[in-house]
């Protein structure tokens, strides 16, 4: 976490615009050829990225759902997943 704290101010605004991006994916029911298209145009991820960090959002998530953690661990794991923090 103490790698967290050392993020730009710009990689932080990606990280909360991806977050967004795969939390409404994640809700959605269906996920079209075209919403993935739209969802990889505004991630700036290839296809394969996209279904790789939703997935980890899903399962983070469950595991949050589960335990009652903070709702901040899945965010950070993110932060991890695309900056490498």
């Amino acid at each position: 976490m103490e790698t967290l704290l050392k993020a730009s101010e710009a990689d932080w605004a990606v990280a909360k615009r991806r977050q967004r991006i795969l939390s409404k994916l994640a809700e959605s029911k269906e996920c079209s050829r075209a919403v993935m298209q739209k969802a990889c145009a505004a991630l700036q991820l290839s296809r394969a990225m996209v279904f790789r960090a939703l997935a980890r959002y899903r399962e983070d998530l469950m595991l949050e759902l589960g335990s009652q953690g903070n709702p901040r661990n899945t965010f950070c794991r993110l932060c991890a997943t695309f900056f490498g923090y």
